[in-house]
């Protein structure tokens, strides 16, 4: 009983601050992940099933929240909103066969067979709003910090943009009459693009790292304001859309960045001292 006391006293007497956080976040975004087939009829052009992708961008992020310390630990909680932009080159080689009566020209009044080449050079660009919660536990010594835990995230609001330009030739392979060779035909291009819009998607939870640096006079009663500077990582796999037009899902997605925070102390209620007379 005496040295449960006597830890009781020791831990009590330990510094306990509050903080309202405001903090800022950019970084850079990769998305990793394979294609989903996907007919012309849904995006404008053939998606393959199967190819692997990275779709490379930036996120900016800005959140409000809470931080508790005891002593050197931490434990910090928030809300914010994210916006993330992506995009990946993809290029698709279709092939389609054909019987063509005189396709070869007026003087060949003859069916051919051909092969149609088809080759698209397309642009998938992601637009994502996010709301994430981050709860975090952490270290503070000698003027740094870090902190680990889980962020929890869903897409407020998603948008996926399809531009993409098709050029096709002709190849004749076969005649039905004395005709050696035929050259590639040129048949012309075509251009176009496709936008679909995607709402909430269920809630995901992956973890960050964060580290970094603090000054601004963090542990003492008279600073009302300080600062931390650092360097995060978050990584998680996450689904767009379930559609079926999604040409990317599921995504594993990487997000390494700076992160700016603001901590502004809250004040104590003042002891009263209750003493026997």
């Amino acid at each position: 009983m005496l040295m449960f006391a006597h830890i009781s006293y020791m831990y009590g007497k330990q510094p306990v601050a509050n903080f309202i956080t405001i903090g800022v976040d950019g970084a850079y975004s990769g998305i990793i992940a394979t294609t989903a087939a996907v007919e012309p009829s849904s995006s404008g052009i053939a998606v393959p099933q199967g190819e692997r992708l990275c779709a490379n961008g930036a996120t900016a992020g800005l959140s409000v929240g809470y931080e508790l310390q005891y002593n050197s630990f931490l434990f910090s909680v928030g809300i914010g909103a994210a916006f993330s932009f992506n995009s990946a080159a993809l290029q698709t080689r279709d092939t389609l066969f054909g019987l063509n009566d005189g396709a070869a020209g007026a003087l060949h009044e003859y069916d051919n067979l051909y092969n149609e080449v088809r080759q698209t050079d397309a642009t998938i660009g992601y637009t994502r709003t996010r709301l994430r919660v981050p709860v975090m536990l952490g270290y503070t010594a000698n003027g740094f910090y870090l902190k680990g835990g889980v962020v929890v995230g869903a897409c407020l609001q998603g948008k996926q943009k399809i531009q993409y330009t098709t050029d096709a030739y002709a190849d004749y392979i076969a005649f039905a009459g004395d005709f050696n060779s035929h050259p590639l035909v040129y048949k012309g291009n075509s251009s176009g693009e496709n936008t679909g819009n995607y709402s909430f998607y269920p809630l995901n939870i992956y973890p960050r790292l964060e580290a970094g640096a603090q000054f601004g006079g963090l542990n003492t009663d008279k600073a009302h304001a300080s600062y931390r500077i650092g360097v995060y990582a978050e990584y998680g796999l996450i689904g767009l859309q379930n559609r079926q037009t999604s040409i990317l899902n599921p995504m594993h997605d990487l997000e390494i960045g700076i992160s700016f925070t603001a901590l502004f102390r809250l004040k104590h209620k003042k002891e009263v001292c209750r003493c026997l007379p």
